[in-house]
């Protein structure tokens, strides 16, 4: 199959250089990879290839190994089989066990089997009834009455409570601690509000501190300048009187 890919890939290519170079004279090396060659490899025997299907069978191949591995992790030290041993025999006795007492309605003693062998209600439902091989044991359990799946599904629930659940009393508990933690992050933010303007205010008084004292400073220069410059006209007008003086 392979090969025959192969040599149609070439054809392809064969195909696409007559076409843009007009080398027409390729077209026995066309028909010879695009057709006889792949179906002589083939003799006529091959199979189409259904490649979604392929892929859809896969997932669930994954999807079945996972939930095996899970399964087989979850029981431990209670199950000493490999995978196939899981399957193939621990989850036909499982159900089958489990059919039995929900029939009767044996609720406690149902989900006796389950904790013995460390299974949740969830992992029941979903990895023990999907990796059964047997549909007369799907369809039994699908017989099963609303009932009596829902007296099992609340005993078990009633025996394997959240122990971190309901401790504040519940709703109101909750609401009385989401309230808290928002009344404290009120107070942080209002904290950090006043840090912040705190701040701003002994930034501004530094910058006004700054401004007055550059302005100290710049009148000390001028007030040292101020009699230099004084003098210079001083001397300027002594000078010209003189210069009068000299003239007359």
């Amino acid at each position: 199959m392979a090969e025959a890919s192969e040599l149609i890939s070439l054809g392809d290519t064969i195909n696409r250089q007559i076409r843009i170079n007009q080398e027409w004279a390729l077209l026995p090396q066309l028909g010879t990879c695009g057709a006889v060659a792949p179906c002589l490899i083939v003799k006529g025997r091959t199979t189409y290839p259904r490649f979604p299907e392929w892929l859809g069978k896969n997932s669930s191949q994954r999807k079945s190994f996972r939930q095996i591995r899970e399964l087989k992790f979850a029981m431990g030290m209670q199950a000493q089989a490999n995978k196939r041993a899981v399957q193939l025999e621990y989850v036909p006795l499982i159900l089958s066990m489990l059919y039995k007492l929900m029939v009767k309605s044996q609720v406690e003693a149902a989900i006796q089997v389950l904790d013995d062998f460390r299974i949740t209600n969830e992992m029941f439902k979903e990895h023990l009834l999907d990796l059964c091989m047997s549909r007369k044991a799907q369809e039994a359990f699908d017989q099963l009455t609303t009932q009596q799946k829902t007296a099992f599904t609340r005993a078990y629930n009633q025996e394997h409570k959240d122990p971190t659940a309901g401790k504040r009393g519940g709703k109101k508990g909750a609401a009385a601690d989401i309230a808290s933690d928002s009344d404290d992050e009120k107070d942080a933010a209002l904290m950090l509000e006043e840090d912040e303007l705190a701040e701003m205010k002994r930034a501004k008084q530094r910058e006004r501190e700054q401004l007055k004292a550059l302005e100290e400073a710049k009148v000390d220069k001028f007030e040292l300048i101020n009699p230099l410059l004084k003098g210079e006209e001083t001397k300027k007008k002594t000078a010209a009187a003189k210069k009068g003086k000299a003239k007359t």
